[in-house]
């Protein structure tokens, strides 16, 4: 019997971030959460060698877009604050299996403890430093809003492999 193997999805790390916010009370918007999800994606993926989460990060003609969670905060402004979890779904196997609760944890100690240090690090940093960040020359959604071709109707992939290289590079660069 093949093994299951059940994995992250943003609207985990999401809630981490809201459950984690009701002690720190940092203003967590839905500007920030995509910002978040954006740096935490592509630091673990050089601290970690994988994928915090599932989900694809896209990029929308004004930032990187966790889709997923767009559509589950596009009810609220891009400036209010978040402190109500929101639903999503498990992985089970690389596909969405079953409609989990609001309240989702990450699968790992490993995810949870790159979470604590990275939540430490980037919580209260202002919402448009991160975006001046994402939108770097050279950062990864820059190079695929820039790239030849790009419609910035059609949410293209920033693609993990570009994350992962782009944050590595930033690490070197830090010495």
């Amino acid at each position: 019997m093949a093994e299951t193997i059940v994995m992250n999805s943003a609207a985990a790390a999401v809630n981490w971030f809201i459950k984690k916010n009701r002690t720190d009370r940092v203003d967590l918007t839905h500007l920030k959460i995509q910002k978040l999800l954006f740096f935490a994606q592509g630091w673990h993926l050089v601290h970690r060698g994988a994928s915090l989460f599932e989900e694809n990060i896209q990029a929308w003609k004004h930032g990187p877009v966790v889709e997923a969670v767009y559509h589950a905060l596009q009810r609220l402004g891009k400036h209010e604050v978040i402190t109500e979890p929101i639903p999503g779904r498990a992985f089970t196997n690389g596909v969405y299996a079953t409609e989990t609760s609001p309240e989702l944890s990450f699968q790992s100690d490993q995810s949870e403890n790159f979470t604590e240090s990275f939540w430490e690090d980037y919580s209260k940093i202002e919402p448009w430093v991160l975006v001046s960040a994402t939108h770097a020359e050279g950062s990864p959604w820059r190079r695929v809003v820039s790239s030849p071709g790009y419609d910035h109707y059609a949410n293209s992939l920033i693609p993990r492999e570009l994350m992962r290289s782009y944050f590595a590079s930033l690490l070197l660069s830090d010495g």
